[in-house]
């Protein structure tokens, strides 16, 4: 009797273990780097075999209109983006992104699904787990969420709360470490783009197999909220980050809308100060939204840009904010830099930390920048010039993704001269931990085209982008009138849309 009590034991505890185990490291070889993005209304890949040295287009399947995020395990390559139909756009590597097929193994797909939007991605050993959108017939967006236990071979569609009263998701982004995977984003309740977003949580404890909403975060300020958006997501072990924008209604004004959570993602807690930012006195309003953060043993570096607005002007500032307790405790890092004005630096693009080194992209009135730190973020310094470019390339390219999680860090993007008509893809390739950088555009095999855009990169996250968060405010008449706006809408309205 008893040997059949332990063997059921030992039978109960396998079966835990296996349920609950992390992910396994298939990672036998050395993953290929891959970008990917858009070009000719289609998709593009292109990869490298060898540490960035040497680059080469790659054909794939002539489905869809862009990828964007794309990740590898070893030999085995995933690239998701906008498939314009009415299946999901997966495309599969089997041979370290040589060739890719298009991949139409995902199980459980709702009947009515219209127009999937597969956005981001994250994989921890063989387990990926994808998040975007989908509409159903009665033109609601609700969240897709896909999940692979084979590093992308077969994906299975993931059944979540069905959201009745909510008509339109959007920008969601994903991040998971261990067993933990947090997706964070934004809704609205109207599909129209004057309806006020706020944000949106789900957890999952399983790696991905099951999720839960998160309504409730602690010390939130409700009385004063009019508006709220996650953009970015970052989890490192148990620790985990969301950040975007807070609109507050009095005062009125914009600011770094920053959660955390120390139990991987079952509570979350709102920061409400950040230690040395502090407003202009003499501005009419502040703006200030970060899209971009990132965790590492934690240090956590957040991201993004700062509008103060006066009479008929703006003053546009990078906004980069550091915190050295996994995101309970945020200092602002001011970017002084001798040489180099305000003005010509103007919002951040992508960050990442490695160890104690981090680096920062962005774009300003005079071009793109980049930002390096030795001291996890305490003082930075800014890449002045770039061998191999020149003040053309300055101008007129745009930096779009980067990586810092392995060696080496690579940033992608892409130029285009509205004179010439000259436009290509590029990389800039970086070995010493972002001190100095390699810049590549001798890609091989790529067709003709003037127009390329690379969107997403191994080891990178999916960057938050709206061109829309600029208010576009009558300085005068909303002066003149904001304490006669009461009703929430109104005031949205009356920031962003210059109504």
């Amino acid at each position: 009797m008893n040997s059949k009590k332990n063997f059921s034991l030992v039978c109960l505890l396998l079966i835990s273990t296996i349920l609950h185990a992390e992910p396994t490291k298939e990672r036998q070889t050395a993953s290929p780097l891959v970008a990917v993005g858009n070009f000719n209304s289609g998709p593009l890949i292109i990869a490298s075999e060898n540490d960035g040295s040497k680059w080469s287009f790659v054909e794939s399947p002539n489905i869809g209109y862009e990828l964007k995020s794309v990740s590898c395990n070893g030999k085995q390559c995933t690239a998701i983006g906008n498939a314009e139909s009415e299946f999901p756009l997966i495309f599969t590597s089997h041979d370290a992104a040589h060739s890719w097929q298009l991949n139409k193994n995902i199980s459980g797909l709702p009947i009515n699904m219209k127009s999937p939007y597969l956005r981001a991605m994250s994989c921890v050993g063989n387990i990926c787990n994808i998040v975007g959108k989908y509409s159903k017939e009665d033109k609601r967006h609700l969240p897709l969420l896909l999940r692979s236990e084979d590093s992308g071979k077969t994906w299975k569609f993931i059944e979540i709360i069905d959201y009745p009263n909510i008509d339109h998701f959007k920008e969601l982004n994903i991040s998971c470490s261990g067993l933990t995977c947090i997706v964070a984003g934004q809704f609205a309740m109207e599909s129209n783009d004057k309806a006020m977003p706020h944000y949106f949580l789900l957890a999952s404890h399983d790696t991905g197999r099951t999720w839960t909403k998160i309504d409730k975060i602690r010390n939130f300020p409700l009385a004063e909220n009019l508006s709220n958006t996650l953009n970015n997501v970052s989890c490192d072990g148990a620790n985990c980050v969301a950040v975007g924008l807070d609109l507050s209604l009095w005062p009125l004004e914009t600011k770094p809308f920053i959660v955390y959570s120390d139990d991987a993602g079952k509570t979350w807690t709102y920061v409400s100060k950040v230690w040395g930012l502090k407003p202009v006195l003499s501005q009419l309003l502040s703006w200030m939204r970060l899209v971009h953060v990132n965790c590492k043993d934690k240090i956590c570096v957040a991201g993004g840009m700062r509008i103060d607005t006066y009479p008929n002007q703006f003053s546009n500032k990078p906004l980069l904010l550091i915190s050295r307790d996994a995101g309970k405790t945020w200092f602002y890092s001011p970017v002084e830099i001798s040489g180099i004005t305000a003005p010509e630096m103007t919002a951040i693009q992508s960050l990442g930390c490695s160890s104690t080194h981090c680096v920062v992209i962005g774009e300003g009135s005079k071009g793109n920048f980049i930002l390096t730190s030795k001291n996890s973020g305490i003082s930075w310094e800014v890449t002045k010039t770039i061998p191999g470019t020149s003040d053309d390339f300055q101008q007129n390219a745009r930096f779009r993704a980067m990586s810092c999680s392995d060696k080496p860090w690579v940033i992608t993007g892409d130029y285009y001269n509205f004179e010439t008509k000259i436009g290509y893809p590029f990389f800039l390739i970086s070995h010493d931990d972002g001190t100095t950088w390699q810049f590549k555009n001798d890609i091989e095999m790529l067709p003709q085209s003037s127009f390329f855009t690379l969107m997403g990169l191994t080891g990178s996250q999916v960057n938050y982008k709206d061109d829309n968060f600029i208010p576009q405010i009558t300085f005068g008449k909303f002066k003149q009138n904001q304490h006669a706006l009461k009703d929430k809408k109104e005031i949205y309205e009356a920031i962003f849309k210059g109504h």
